[in-house]
């Protein structure tokens, strides 16, 4: 699947790839997931943040994975940066924080 998509496919192919990437961010199996979302932090492209953001909310390994990928097509930690009138996270851990901080930036910037 992340053969397909890479940047020299064609668009066709490209298209088809993503598709495989989203039914694997999808499955039930979580190992499948985490493999999936440990792929993604090879292909930096800005049309994966969409499929990124629900694996904000899985197990931990994955979240982190999938934050990972975000930072390198962001090209920044936004889970880092606290930002003013942001909501009391006091009681969340520090992975749930940043994913909180994420889940906030992309809802703006998409």
């Amino acid at each position: 699947a992340a053969a397909l998509f890479r940047s020299d496919s064609p668009k066709d192919k490209k298209t088809a790839g993503k598709e495989a990437l989203q039914r694997l961010m999808l499955c039930p199996d979580w190992k499948v997931r985490l493999y999936t979302a440990r792929t993604l932090e090879n292909i930096k492209d800005e049309t994966l943040i969409p499929l990124l953001i629900p694996l904000l909310d899985d197990r931990d390994d994955i979240c982190a994975a999938a934050m990972n990928s975000l930072i390198k097509i962001v090209g920044k930690d936004i889970g880092e940066i606290a930002v003013e009138n942001e909501p009391d996270l006091s009681d969340k851990s520090s992975l749930q924080k940043k994913a909180a901080r994420w889940k906030r930036y992309l809802a703006n910037d998409i």
